[in-house]
């Protein structure tokens, strides 16, 4: 765990395990919300909307001591000096609920990130790389789908 200089400081958690390592999971604020609205005709409108505060972004540097292994310290004087963008996101659905029979079928669209922001999201925080700040990732873009559902 990564620990702030001051006392008093932040705590935060790096993260681990086998999904995308190097990021420090400590947020002071999330929020996140969700609407569907059943409209005549079998039709339905839903939005989602999710945001929190960018996580942290220290750096840090590799030092050796004498008979040592190479260790990373943190660059900065507390975890959340430095932090990512905060993150927003929308996603909208829109769908027609078609009954003919015992059969049923669901018509719909979906948009992703609708507001298509490329919210940064990692980047590289080793000072000794040569590639130190380098962007790694951002918010995927905004995606269309397109879906058909039989009930039966």
């Amino acid at each position: 765990p990564a620990r702030a200089a001051l006392d008093g400081g932040q705590v935060s958690v790096l993260s681990g395990g086998s999904g995308k390592a190097q990021l420090y999971g400590s947020v002071k604020w999330q929020m996140s919300g969700n609407a569907m609205v059943q409209l005549p005709w079998g039709f339905e409108v839903a939005a989602a909307i999710f945001g929190r505060q960018g996580h942290p972004r220290p750096a840090f540097i590799r030092l050796t001591a004498p008979n040592e292994p190479a260790k990373q310290v943190l660059a900065d004087p507390e975890v959340g000096s430095r932090r990512y963008p905060d993150l927003w996101n929308l996603d909208v659905r829109l769908a027609k609920n078609i009954e003919i029979g015992g059969l049923s079928t669901v018509l719909s669209v979906e948009a992703f990130n609708v507001l298509n922001k490329g919210t940064e999201l990692t980047r590289t925080r080793d000072a000794n790389s040569t590639v130190y700040n380098r962007l790694d990732e951002i918010l995927s873009p905004r995606v269309i789908r397109f879906g058909l559902r039989f009930l039966f």
